[in-house]
């Protein structure tokens, strides 16, 4: 046992407390990521009439955070095996909550606009990286199952959200800063939001970096530095890597081209991009990607569709099926075109025309 592979350490250290540590710590980060992924559409709904948000500026604020993630993703995953995963973890967490807390402070509508883009650009790091970084410290048995149950969070998040509006947004909330600047509802309901994240970053601040990626940038000493830790965490403190037989380690299924340097940032990039594209992981990639399409398209604007059309349907007297609905509301607040369209493409994100005037 002088020279055994990082999985088989795995096998031998278990799933003990530090893994609990980690599992609760990214499913709590997953529940936030959530948070401000479909908490924004409840949020957009109340602050309409404060931010003097017209129907088209609503469309921007819900596709604005979604484009950022679209356009950095890519870059935050090249970018964890590059400085680590538990690193870019706490950092893009750190900046997301920190430029969440100045989104929900502004006073106008296109500041706001701007620190949702900026948030939407730092939520993939946490979004992407608690994954990896859970699964690096899971044996391949419990693989599956643990990131299966970390994502049981999204749902709870989606709970969350909607129960902390009807807590608070209710509520007359109206502390008055300066002038016509006042701490409302909807800023209490952002910053409400923000707590999961808070919690789940003080948990992970202590853990390790993933011995995984150590072992991929060829730090060994680093990695068992992290094992060692790991060890004392789910043994005992009296227990080490030594007692247990384990003086090195090593990773089997290491890419060795991966420890190749190029110096242009883009070749870095496409040489680490590559392999997505080959054999069976361009078919699983592909499967994810559909997934990852179907629940934005649907769980980020049902948050905004469903109170209004619940509203509208207390507002029309008759029983009516939705399309019906929608276009006897659009004949009282909204032109028929409009109707028609939120008709035809009833998941578009830039179709919450359905809110009240102000």
């Amino acid at each position: 046992m002088a020279d055994l592979d990082i999985d088989d350490v795995f096998d031998t250290l278990g799933f003990g407390r530090m893994q609990l540590i980690i599992f609760f710590g990214c499913a709590i980060q997953q529940f936030y990521v959530t948070n401000e992924q479909f908490g924004i559409s409840l949020i957009t709904v109340a602050a309409r009439c404060e931010l003097n948000i017209g129907d088209h500026h609503l469309s921007w604020l819900m596709t604005a955070g979604l484009i950022a993630q679209v356009c950095t993703s890519h870059y935050m995953g090249f970018k964890s095996d590059e400085i680590g995963r538990r690193k870019l973890l706490v950092i893009t967490s750190t900046l997301t909550i920190v430029t969440s807390f100045i989104s929900s402070l502004m006073p106008e509508f296109w500041s706001f606009l701007v620190m949702r883009f900026i948030v939407g650009c730092f939520l993939t790091g946490p979004g992407m990286a608690l994954l990896t970084y859970m699964g690096e410290f899971t044996k391949i048995k419990l693989r599956p199952m643990v990131l299966n149950f970390l994502c049981y969070s999204i749902g709870i998040s989606m709970m969350y959200v909607p129960a902390s509006a009807m807590l608070i947004l209710p509520q007359d909330i109206n502390l008055k800063i300066s002038g016509d600047y006042a701490i409302s509802g909807w800023r209490v309901l952002s910053m409400t939001n923000l707590l999961p994240g808070i919690i789940s970053l003080l948990m992970l601040l202590p853990m390790p970096e993933s011995p995984k990626y150590y072992l991929s940038v060829q730090k060994t000493q680093e990695a068992l530095d992290a094992l060692e830790m790991c060890c004392r965490y789910n043994k005992g403190k009296n227990v080490t890597l030594k007692s247990l037989g384990i003086d090195s380690v090593t990773q089997s299924n290491l890419r060795r081209d991966s420890l190749v340097p190029h110096k242009n940032f883009f070749r870095r990039i496409w040489h680490d991009t590559k392999p997505l594209l080959q054999g069976s992981n361009a078919r699983y990639m592909l499967i994810v990607i559909g997934i990852m399409f179907f629940m934005f398209a649907t769980g980020a604007v049902l948050t905004v569709w469903m109170p209004r059309v619940l509203k509208m349907t207390n507002e029309i007297e008759e029983s009516m099926i939705l399309c019906d609905v929608l276009k006897a509301y659009a004949a009282q607040n909204a032109s028929t075109a409009v109707s028609k369209l939120i008709c035809s493409l009833p998941f578009i994100m830039a179709a919450p025309v359905w809110l009240d005037s102000c």
